[in-house]
């Protein structure tokens, strides 16, 4: 199913960036190496070490999967990324170098290297994202968001909720959700429903945004499992935030008389090919105002929609569908 997202996004990232420009600096990157001497052993460390904080970076502007498939770049071309580079606790043996590291790289031309090779990374950072939790699971979450070394997740904001809360911010529109002020204030709100005890977790992520959800059961420790839950959140934005362009912008607005009759046409028009995304710009109770990234043309969307089942008219700039 293709992934939904509000306009408003939220967006945890997984690694140290406290705000935009911090995407491209990483700190703190151990370096060692052995070699046959210690000038070969630095060159070596501080090359491994420059690419492990390209990977950070890469982990921050896109989804897990897709950042682990992008090809590194050679030294050279790292070195150019490069804008600054801090050594620190530098140690040598005879043949062999370590020390910690920071880098700098340089926005723009990374960006434009990734953009080169085909993948469409986030650009800046959205706004925050509020996250509903069970109130015995908070202090855990905060140390996460606050451990930088591990999971680093800025730009979150955690509201305590009880069981029954849980369920109704799972139940309700985005737009019922926003009469709350925490959650006017945030870019967005996800549900995180965590149960079970030590080494037998099972976890459910709902993004308020799109109405996506995962679920997964796991053998880790709570701090573990929130971790992984943070990640996989961000992995939801990040999908979303970054689908390539290319395609035809269409505003479409879509009606329907239940909650649960939005839930199944939004599965449907996420299932058609050529779809690359759907951003919900705005929800009232009986409608939906959308942007629809479609391949190709209008007409050729149009016919798509129907073919699927929905009525669909054209209204001057845009689609009304129902």
């Amino acid at each position: 199913m293709r992934k939904f997202s509000f306009a408003l996004l939220f967006f945890v990232m997984p690694a140290l960036a406290a705000n935009a420009a911090d995407m491209y600096f990483v700190k703190g990157v151990p370096a060692m190496h052995e070699a046959a001497s210690v000038t070969d052993a630095k060159n070596a460390a501080l090359a491994k070490a420059k690419s492990s904080a390209m990977s950070v970076v890469l982990s921050r502007l896109l989804p897990a999967k897709t950042a682990a498939g992008v090809p590194m770049p050679p030294s050279a071309q790292l070195d150019k990324f490069t804008r600054q580079f801090k050594i620190e606790g530098e140690r040598m043996g005879e043949k062999s170098y370590s020390a910690d590291v920071s880098v700098q790289f340089d926005r723009a031309q990374v960006l434009s290297w990734l953009k080169e090779q085909g993948f469409s990374p986030l650009e800046s950072e959205p706004p925050p994202m509020l996250l509903f939790i069970a109130p015995e699971y908070i202090e855990t979450a905060e140390t996460e968001v606050a451990d930088r070394a591990s999971t680093a997740v800025p730009n979150i904001k955690f509201k305590p909720a009880s069981l029954p809360e849980l369920a109704r911010a799972k139940a309700v529109p985005v737009l019922e959700l926003q009469d709350d002020l925490a959650v006017a204030s945030a870019g967005s709100a996800a549900v995180l429903d965590l149960s079970g005890s030590e080494g037998n977790y099972s976890v459910r992520l709902t993004d308020k945004s799109g109405g996506q959800s995962l679920a997964f059961t796991t053998k880790a420790d709570l701090a573990e499992t929130i971790r992984s839950a943070l990640i996989l959140a961000a992995d939801f934005q990040k999908l979303s935030a970054t689908t390539g362009g290319g395609a035809e912008n269409v505003m479409a607005v879509l009606y329907f008389s239940s909650f649960e009759e939005w839930l199944r046409k939004e599965k449907t028009l996420g299932a058609i090919a050529d779809v690359k995304d759907v951003r919900l710009a705005a929800m009232k109770f009986d409608r939906v105002q959308l942007e629809i990234k479609y391949r190709y043309s209008v007409e050729s969307l149009t016919a798509a929609l129907g073919k699927a089942g929905f009525r669909v008219e054209s209204r001057g700039n845009y689609l009304v569908m129902r």
